[in-house]
């Protein structure tokens, strides 16, 4: 339930109005549609778009796919899935 609430305010404005990147603990982004975004607009983004996002602490990194949902100030939240080292990480950019 955390997720919605997160997902519902940033997009809403209510809260976290400067968030640029967030690491997140779920890492499969059909798992998180499902659960967390069934009611919230969103486009899923074809994994042959390749965009250049902030994807972890320390800076941008190439993103292919991911989960848009556009904030109502025109900023887009993309919820995506890259590996980093060995693991993969679940993450949301703010653009």
């Amino acid at each position: 339930m955390g997720g919605l609430i997160l997902v519902l305010r940033t997009v809403a404005m209510e809260t976290h109005l400067n968030l640029e990147y967030l690491e997140l603990s779920r890492k499969h982004l059909e798992t998180f549609r499902a659960h967390v975004l069934h009611d919230i607009p969103h486009k899923v983004v074809d994994e042959g778009v390749k965009r250049t996002l902030i994807a972890h602490r320390d800076g941008k990194a190439e993103i292919s796919g991911g989960i848009d949902i556009r904030r109502i100030d025109g900023k887009t939240a993309t919820f995506f899935v890259y590996r980093e080292l060995w693991k993969d990480r679940f993450a949301m950019s703010i653009h």
